[in-house]
């Protein structure tokens, strides 16, 4: 059987694949470079498991508002409070939204600071560090 595509159509199609690709691989990329364990969005957390845990806060920060508003997000809690898959999972929204996030511990960044200071490029650290830099506290 032999198909007839109309030559614009063949090109939209081309295009629109190529664009797909392109779109898969920067979310890709963005995902590595952030560092993430998992790919797990929001609505799949299982908030009955905890339910201190402020729902409408967590559904608000994955908007990613406070990256408008150049608001850092710190994660605090006491250990086994699911602090790091959290905030893992409120930082793939703005990685769906085209922002490359950077996730790291209180303690790597610290080290990272540290280093930096020691051999004079703490401005450029503290720069990249900055606001809209997800961070979680382990």
């Amino acid at each position: 059987m032999h198909f007839r595509v109309n030559p614009l159509d063949f090109l939209t199609l081309l295009i629109s694949d190529k664009v797909a690709r392109r779109e898969q691989k920067k979310f890709s990329t963005r995902l590595r470079r952030g560092q993430f364990r998992t790919t797990k969005i929001v609505e799949q957390f299982q908030f009955e498991r905890l339910p201190q845990l402020n729902r409408v806060l967590v559904y608000d920060l994955a908007t990613g508002r406070y990256l408008e508003e150049k608001a850092p997000v710190l994660v605090v809690g006491l250990c086994g409070t699911v602090k790091r898959h959290m905030a893992q999972k409120l930082a793939h929204c703005p990685v769906c939204q085209g922002v490359d996030v950077v996730l790291t511990t209180c303690a790597s960044l610290a080290q990272s600071l540290k280093a930096a200071w020691a051999t004079g490029s703490y401005e450029r650290i503290a720069v990249h560090a900055g606001p809209g830099a997800a961070t979680n506290h382990r």
